[in-house]
């Protein structure tokens, strides 16, 4: 489990060293990376679902960072009542070909993870978590299909026994 931190915390660091080796100049995001932030993100989204059995709204705004290098995805949301806040940061591993993931939680859970696409529009990732739940997996499916017509759509699910297992958490439409 802190082995997990730690890589987290060095993708982070690392992350923050290429900024500072590359300077302040605007690089283009890889072009995966611009194609997510052009269907997905770079503005203000409203979203509406259920996580938990629990109604859940939220707003998300996202943003290209860090010299075009990641997508800070910040969200505002409300399960119920009760108020919850994450920040998502994704990157693109051109060498690898796949999307880099890394999730903070308001309830000090933290997940590290890949995604890959898959066919039509939408984005498979899995991520190992760590919090106060104890450690776990984290698999997202979002699909961006029609997302000018419905919206895009999200879905999650955890394991807590090593992937044996899923229960889906979270099923949330989000439009701009």
């Amino acid at each position: 489990m802190r082995a997990r931190y730690n890589r987290t915390m060095n993708w982070l660091l690392a992350a923050c060293a290429v900024v500072a080796v590359r300077g302040v100049a605007a690089a283009d995001p890889p072009k995966p990376l611009a194609d997510l932030a052009s269907a997905i993100g770079n503005g203000s989204w409203t979203c509406d679902g259920t996580a938990l059995l629990r109604k859940m709204s939220a707003n998300r705004t996202s943003r290209i960072e860090m010299g075009g290098t990641w997508m800070h995805d910040s969200v505002e949301a409300k399960l119920g009542n009760d108020p919850f806040h994450f920040e998502v940061y994704t990157s693109y591993d051109s060498n690898g070909k796949h999307f880099h993931r890394v999730m903070i939680e308001s309830d000090g859970s933290i997940g590290e993870g890949e995604g890959h696409p898959t066919a039509g529009q939408a984005i498979d990732f899995q991520l190992d978590t760590h919090g106060p739940r104890g450690d776990g997996l984290f698999r997202e499916h979002i699909d961006w299909a029609n997302a000018s017509t419905t919206g895009v759509v999200g879905t999650g699910e955890v394991s807590s026994d090593h992937g044996k297992t899923w229960v889906k958490i979270y099923e949330l439409t989000c439009k701009k």
